[in-house]
């Protein structure tokens, strides 16, 4: 395959640019300004503690986010949150690119970018610190390598798509479901000795470079790092104890337990499943999922530049969006919708490719109605469609857009409920009334929910590192403490003072409780 010249012009990264900056200034509007709850406190806080999260990890998606906390703007947690808002962004302007690499028509690129950008789901987790904007980043420029590399036969672009491929599972472990898809499309593809050399070779460097991301953040391993909120102090749930809980490959075991990695697919009822179709279909308009199965069948029957119909391409785009799709669909998990961000962008590549589709037809209708001595009413018609075609995304989604511009929120941001938009500081507040009541050597157990919101204001806030938060229960539902937790605070109840901001029913024999504050005890052996 011979390399040849570059098919994206000047105007195409102008056009890619100006989306990105756009939904950028979207997501910096809207973006949350202070410290959040759950998996986007956990993320707020070892960004810059730099320790391993809730599985898979993300040590990649960690040491990337530290980057930005050294931004010297406003708070780490707000640092954190902006790290999401520019990925999102640029996850945009990719779409762009995708969508004109497939389809040659810029006003379908636009509108595929602009109604990703301005996505309800997608513009959510843009302004939080969250893994799913870094996740779209990775695995469309794995695609847009591997779509320059079938376009140009520059072998570095299947390099850098394996690097890309190799580092993604340290940055969401579902990008890991595309590998699939992409090892047929080379066997389909791929003719070279050095195209597999180039892509199996730049695997081998991302995942090298993943293990050392991986081995670096182990080693670490601060208070704050989930090993000790979490895991320690209740490895008996795990059937594990300290000793069996040291090297890399123990903490790895646990954090991507191989075992189970097909249990995320079809692990609910049916009509689970047929629930949640139903309300992730309304989501989109009528004529979005036109436009979507347009699209999907239109890159079936398209020629390229060089008259090569782009089957295997269409292929590999959906083998990318089913399994990603089907996990946000079949998974056993009461947050399941945020999964779909994951997936979603592939549909807006579809839209895109739709609007081209589209556009190809109307080209054709209007040289059949104009003949050639009239061009330029042609090009007139055409540049007239364009325009209208674009104002699409816009329209559709003014209501949030001017929201957004004059009051910092969208309707869906307020509803959702994703932070606390007429108090931000609600979180920071209510976890400083804790750290204020107890002592710099204390430990306190809580809910997972505000786990990393105490940490966050006690190790970075206050700088009080030697108070530790631990995780009371594990599991979902369940208020059964661990046998080794229970021994954890036998071991240190005469040393250090131990807290808990919930009930820990299991130990009442044990202890007593002793009221600080409404959501605060202080457990006492009893006599």
């Amino acid at each position: 395959m011979e390399t040849k010249s570059s098919v994206f012009q000047r105007l195409d990264f102008f056009f890619a640019i100006l989306v990105g900056i756009w939904s950028f200034a979207l997501y910096f509007r809207t973006l949350a300004p202070s410290v959040l709850t759950s998996d986007s406190a956990e993320f707020q806080t070892l960004f810059y503690t730099l320790g391993m999260t809730h599985p898979t990890g993300y040590p990649v998606h960690v040491l990337i986010g530290k980057l930005f906390t050294l931004i010297p703007i406003q708070t780490i947690a707000y640092r954190a949150n902006l790290a999401s808002a520019f990925f999102a962004a640029v996850a945009v302007a990719e779409i762009y690119l995708i969508v004109y690499l497939l389809g040659r028509w810029r006003v379908g690129a636009l509108v595929g970018a602009l109604a990703l950008a301005h996505m309800p789901l997608f513009w959510r987790f843009a302004i939080i610190a969250e893994s799913y904007s870094i996740s779209s980043v990775f695995s469309l420029s794995i695609l847009l390598f591997i779509l320059l590399w079938r376009e140009q036969g520059n072998w570095r672009s299947l390099l850098f798509a394996g690097i890309l491929g190799g580092l993604s599972i340290g940055v969401h472990g579902a990008t890991a479901m595309a590998a699939p898809a992409i090892a047929i499309y080379l066997l389909l593809t791929a003719r070279k000795r050095n195209a597999w050399i180039s892509a199996i070779g730049g695997a081998a460097m991302g995942i090298f470079l993943l293990i050392a991301a991986f081995i670096y953040i182990d080693h670490r391993d601060p208070p704050s790092s989930i090993y000790n909120a979490v895991y320690r102090p209740s490895l008996s749930k795990w059937g594990l104890t300290e000793d069996q809980f040291v090297t890399p490959l123990e903490h790895l075991d646990i954090l991507f337990p191989a075992e189970s990695a097909l249990n995320y697919f079809f692990d609910v009822p049916a009509s689970t499943i047929t629930n949640r179709f139903t309300i992730y279909q309304s989501s989109y308009s009528s004529f979005s999922k036109l436009l979507i199965l347009i699209g999907f069948i239109y890159i079936f029957f398209r020629n390229n530049d060089i008259k090569r119909k782009l089957w295997f391409e269409a292929i590999l785009v959906a083998g990318i969006f089913l399994p990603l799709w089907l996990f946000a669909l079949t998974q056993n998990s009461s947050l399941y919708a945020q999964f779909f961000t994951l997936s979603d962008p592939i549909l807006y590549i579809w839209l895109g490719l739709g609007i081209c589709g589209l556009l190809e037809l109307l080209s054709w209708l209007i040289n059949y109605v104009f003949s050639a001595k009239k061009k330029d009413y042609r090009n007139l018609a055409m540049i007239l469609l364009s325009f209208l075609i674009i104002i699409f995304p816009f329209w559709q989604s003014r209501k949030a857009i001017f929201s957004a511009w004059e009051n910092g929120y969208t309707r869906d941001i307020k509803n959702s409920g994703v932070y606390p938009i007429f108090a931000p500081e609600q979180k920071a507040r209510l976890a400083r009334r804790i750290v204020n009541k107890v002592e710099e050597d204390a430990i306190v157990f809580t809910e997972w929910d505000r786990l990393y919101t105490f940490y966050y204001v006690a190790h970075i806030e206050r700088g009080l590192t030697r108070i530790d938060f631990h995780q009371a229960y594990i599991g979902d539902g369940t208020t059964e403490v661990a046998d080794s937790l229970a021994a954890y605070i036998a071991g240190n109840i005469d040393t250090r003072p131990i807290y808990t901001t919930i009930p820990l029913l299991d130990l009442i024999p044990f202890y007593t409780f002793e009221p600080v504050s409404d959501d605060l005890l202080r457990l006492h052996k009893r006599e």
